[in-house]
């Protein structure tokens, strides 16, 4: 199977049922998505994994003598993977099945976030994986890949294989290294698609919960065999956005002398300044931690801080060309 180009976009079908509402809007409100173990989801498959080779049986006899065994190798992965979870996303919101699956029979909703965004909170450095479906396990860890240089890719690889009756998901996951809730920045969710058949009331606090928030929030529509959604509620935009911080950029604290940077930059110096005032427009958006030139001095950094709604604190490195276009990190 062919790996993809990591979406730009993800989406994540939840339920509204009436005993589920409150928790579903309080992970609204709060910004998070929780982690459940593997053990925790549909399939009983998930995670499987077999350890062990032909050859452990050499290597437990040459070990005998030490009172070790290939077992006391194994053993920390398995403890590791054990304490795993995962966060599950779809690339589309229109695949009509997991509406019904997922989204509590077309009553519930999908959020739509975006993949860089979310990747910049408490998912930082946690790994993204495309799922793979297949028709039979992946050969059992050894000893091999146990000491291999690339053993984290290796494992991940079993993380993310399910059989291939469930490809019609077209599933990308976080796999976490715990259980528990996963912090976003308040943009991350950028749209809020709420099933045709929602609850008025549920709708409502759904709107009501994401008032003053950068997020748009559409309705489906049944219209013979399709399903449009319409805008209820339009974003705020990030000027008027409820923040988490009170300080303000006024565009000039921090910014390196024009001196500094009149051999790099080949734009206005005020660019920056505009780009400063922009970024600090962002709802989590705490303070500049630094403004300079990198040691080759082929590009500028601007360091940011934000404040995730659990009040953790994410540092962000962005790195601009001489014309202020921002570079892949």
């Amino acid at each position: 199977m062919s790996k993809q180009k990591t979406p730009p976009v993800l989406f994540r079908f939840r339920p509204l049922d009436d005993d589920l509402l409150t928790r579903e809007l309080d992970a609204l409100k709060n910004a998070y998505l929780f982690a459940p173990p593997f053990g925790k989801m549909n399939d009983p498959m998930e995670a499987f994994y077999e350890t062990g080779s032909h050859g452990d049986q050499f290597v437990n006899d040459v070990l005998q003598p030490t009172g070790v065994s290939t077992h006391s190798f194994y053993k920390p992965l398995k403890e590791m993977t054990n304490r795993f979870a995962l966060i599950s996303f779809s690339t589309t919101h229109e695949y009509l099945p997991m509406w019904a699956y997922y989204a509590s029979n077309f009553a519930g909703m999908c959020l739509e976030f975006s993949t860089a965004q979310l990747s910049t909170g408490d998912l930082k450095d946690e790994h993204l994986l495309e799922v793979e479906y297949v028709t039979s396990p992946a050969s059992p860890i050894n000893l091999t890949d146990i000491f291999a240089k690339d053993q984290a890719a290796r494992v991940m690889k079993r993380l993310a294989q399910k059989r291939i009756e469930w490809r019609h998901e077209e599933e990308w996951r976080f796999v976490t290294g715990e259980v528990g809730r996963k912090h976003y920045l308040d943009d991350a969710l950028s749209r809020v698609y709420i099933g045709p058949r929602a609850n008025p009331s549920h709708v409502a606090a759904i709107c009501e919960t994401l008032a003053g928030r950068p997020v748009e929030i559409l309705q489906g529509e049944i219209n013979g065999y399709s399903m449009t959604f319409q805008t209820i509620q339009v974003p705020t935009p990030w000027s008027e956005a409820e923040r988490q911080v009170d300080s303000i950029f006024n565009g000039a604290e921090g910014l390196p002398d024009q001196s500094e940077l009149d051999g790099f930059l080949s734009v206005p110096y005020n660019t920056l300044a505009e780009t400063c005032i922009s970024l600090a427009r962002h709802p989590n958006m705490e303070e500049f931690g630094g403004i300079g030139l990198n040691g080759a001095n082929d590009a500028l950094f601007i360091w940011t801080s934000y404040l995730l709604r659990n009040g953790r604190r994410v540092y962000v490195r962005r790195y601009y060309g001489h014309d202020m276009e921002l570079l892949e990190n």
